[in-house]
C-alpha cells in the first residue's frame, strides 16, 4: 500500500516538474511596457503594429495606446485596430485614436458609437467623442443616451455635457420615455447653441493644434 501511495506521489511530482519546464508565462506588464515605451522613443511605428496583432490582449491593448501617444503617425495603424475581432482591442483603439487624431476627423469614432456590437467599444466611442469635444456628432452623442447599454447611456450624457457646458436632469437608468423627453430638450437646446459652440471649439482647435494632448 505505502508503495502505490509513493508511486502515485511521484508520478504527481514528475509532472509538476514537466508542466513547470514546459509552460509558458505570460510577458509581466513591466516588461511590456518597456518595450513599447521604448518602440514609442523610436517611432517604430511597423513594430507597434505588429504588437497590435498579438494574441496576448495585454501586449496589444498596451501597443494600441502607445501607437496613440505617436499622434499622425500612428493614425492608420489605430484605424485598423479599430476594425480588429477583439472588442478589447478595438475599445482600446477608439481611445487612442481620440488621442491621436485630429479632433476634426472623428467620424470613425461616431461609426463604432452607433454601430458596434460590444457595449464596451461604443462606451470608449462616446467618450472619445466627448474628449475631442466632437460637436459636429452630436446628434451620434444623443442617440447613444438612448442606447440599450446603460453604461454607454451614461458615457454619453457626459460627453453632452462637456460639450454643451450644462446637465440636465438626465437619468441614464430612466425608461425610454423619461430618457427620449430630456435628450429632446437637450436637442433644442443644441440647435440654438450649436453655432455659438461651433465656433469656439474651432477656435480652441486652431489655438491647441501643436499640444500633444490638444484636450
Amino acid at each position: 500500500m505505502k508503495l502505490k501511495l509513493l508511486v502515485g506521489i511521484a508520478v504527481i511530482l514528475s509532472v509538476l516538474v514537466i508542466w513547470n519546464l514546459v509552460r509558458v508565462e505570460p510577458p509581466q506588464l513591466d516588461d511590456i511596457d518597456a518595450r513599447m515605451e521604448q518602440l514609442r522613443a523610436d517611432g517604430d511605428t511597423e513594430a507597434l503594429s505588429a504588437e497590435i496583432r498579438n494574441p496576448d490582449i495585454r501586449t496589444a491593448r498596451r501597443a494600441v495606446k502607445t501607437m496613440g501617444y505617436l499622434g499622425p503617425l500612428g493614425v492608420m495603424s489605430i484605424r485598423d485596430a479599430m476594425k480588429d475581432t477583439r472588442p478589447q482591442i478595438r475599445q482600446e483603439a477608439v481611445l487612442a485614436y481620440a488621442r491621436a487624431a485630429d479632433p476634426k476627423e472623428a467620424e470613425p469614432m461616431a461609426e463604432l458609437a452607433r454601430t458596434d456590437k460590444a457595449p464596451v467599444v461604443r462606451a470608449a466611442a462616446v467618450t472619445g467623442l466627448g474628449r475631442t469635444r466632437a460637436y459636429e456628432k452630436m446628434d451620434t452623442l444623443l442617440a447613444a443616451m438612448n442606447d440599450d447599454d446603460v453604461t454607454v447611456r451614461q458615457r454619453a450624457a457626459d460627453a453632452v455635457v462637456l460639450l454643451i457646458g450644462r446637465r440636465y436632469p438626465y437619468e441614464p437608468n430612466a425608461s425610454p420615455s423619461q430618457r427620449l423627453k430630456y435628450i429632446a430638450v437637450i436637442r433644442q437646446f443644441w440647435s440654438r447653441a450649436k453655432g455659438t459652440a461651433g465656433d469656439y471649439y474651432d477656435r480652441e482647435r486652431v489655438r491647441r493644434k501643436d499640444l500633444e494632448h490638444p484636450w
